[in-house]
């Protein structure tokens, strides 16, 4: 978001749940929260009055076109059936020329991940997980997204073979004392080794 220099950015967190990445969200820019359940947004909207919270169904909402200049689908598409109408409100929403930014867990590190912890990090069951980044860069694609990218974001969660590697917050730690820790985190956004396998259309 910070590469994208824009000025107070209309933000628009689509499937926003609790609303704390809304709440952070609106930090550059005033920023909307939209989430099914009521119950979701009453909290959201009393714990974080910053930002602003509707009760709608993001799918079948008709929203105004062009109406934000940065769209967030965090933890949402791989729980939802019509991932393609998911994404086409995503295009709709935003103005020419900004920016998706679409994340979903990666399946390889989650099962990286001892099963008991599994249990605590995963909160509801996913209708289908991606296999790797290229299917939501393939889906952005899809909907109009013309030079979808992937990023891999989050370290720390893989703690078996070569997820544990590539997650080693010692390993890391000592490329940061090296002077070489932004070059690793370079590397590490162009592999498929983060929690998250996220879709970019750098473009825009």
């Amino acid at each position: 978001m910070a590469s994208l220099k824009l000025r107070e950015p209309r933000i628009c967190g689509l499937g926003c749940g609790a609303g704390w990445l809304t709440g952070i969200l609106h930090t550059p820019g005033p920023t909307t929260g939209v989430e099914l359940s009521e119950n979701a947004v009453k909290r959201a909207a009393g714990q974080y009055p910053t930002a602003k919270f509707l009760r709608v169904d993001g799918a079948l909402r008709e929203p105004e076109r062009g109406e934000f200049d940065v769209m967030v689908s965090q933890e949402v598409i791989e729980r939802i059936e019509n991932k393609r109408l998911h994404l086409e409100v995503i295009h709709l929403c935003l103005r020419h020329g900004e920016q998706p930014l679409v994340a979903t867990p990666n399946p390889e590190v989650l099962n990286a991940i001892p099963v008991r912890d599994r249990r605590a990090i995963r909160e509801v069951g996913p209708v289908e997980l991606p296999r790797t980044s290229k299917e939501p860069i393939a889906a952005l694609q899809t909907c109009g997204f013309q030079a979808a990218a992937g990023v891999s974001l989050i370290t720390g969660c893989g703690r078996t073979g070569l997820e544990r590697f590539f997650n080693s917050h010692k390993w890391s730690s000592l490329l940061d004392v090296l002077r070489r820790g932004s070059v690793w985190q370079r590397v590490f956004r162009r592999t498929e080794f983060g929690m998250y396998p996220t879709a970019i259309d750098w473009e825009r």
